[in-house]
């Protein structure tokens, strides 16, 4: 009888802490579930998050890539129009210019004209100062002395000048200061007024 008690006892202690174990795993098993899901939903979270960051990087690499390819095209294009501009350019400019000065006739021509400006009609004699290639200074004194007055030619000095490949340079004598009329400015002169022209032929429209 004492036997049949105490294998009741020990069967209800069984099925009771079986019970409770099998409440306890359950309530563990929700739990581990519940954090499981919390773990998913922050990973996926996360994986979104750095998949759009990665998505905006890649946007951002080829607008910038696209903004760089644009900007080397435009120079590019520049490029080859200014080189275009000033091959023409050269060909219409420099090689006429240059035949103009060696040309003595239009440079003494030139001389006479620039000469002449600093002395107006009617005003007081200006002294000035010529520099010209050392090989043109005894042909254009001549031509100076046959082609301006008396008064005018006392006023003049002309001076070799090694420095002065082309054309001349004139001022004041004691001025201070001599304005160029060399091959250079000349067709730095030319291209300038021709420029906006050569343009509009070459490309259509005038910059």
């Amino acid at each position: 009888m004492q036997n049949t008690k105490i294998q009741e006892l020990t069967d209800k202690l069984y099925r009771e802490g079986l019970a409770k174990g099998q409440q306890e795993a359950a309530t563990l098993r929700i739990e581990a579930e519940a954090e499981a899901a919390k773990i998913i939903s922050a990973a996926q979270t996360e994986a979104t998050a750095i998949r759009a960051k990665a998505e905006r990087a890649a946007e951002e690499a080829r607008t910038n890539a696209d903004k760089e390819i644009r900007m080397a095209c435009r120079q590019a294009v520049n490029t080859v129009k200014q080189q275009l501009e000033e091959a023409v350019t050269a060909r219409v400019v420099t090689g006429p210019v240059k035949e103009a000065f060696r040309d003595g006739t239009f440079v003494k021509s030139l001389l006479k004209t620039a000469v002449e400006a600093f002395n107006p009609q009617g005003s007081e004699p200006v002294a000035l100062s010529v520099l010209l290639p050392e090989d043109m200074q005894k042909e254009c004194g001549e031509f100076l002395k046959q082609s301006i007055s008396q008064t005018l030619q006392n006023e003049l000095t002309l001076q070799g000048d090694s420095a002065v490949k082309s054309g001349f340079k004139i001022g004041p004598k004691d001025g201070g200061y001599h304005l160029s009329f060399t091959e250079k400015d000349f067709e730095a002169l030319v291209r300038e007024y021709l420029r906006p022209r050569m343009v509009e032929l070459l490309f259509g429209t005038s910059k």
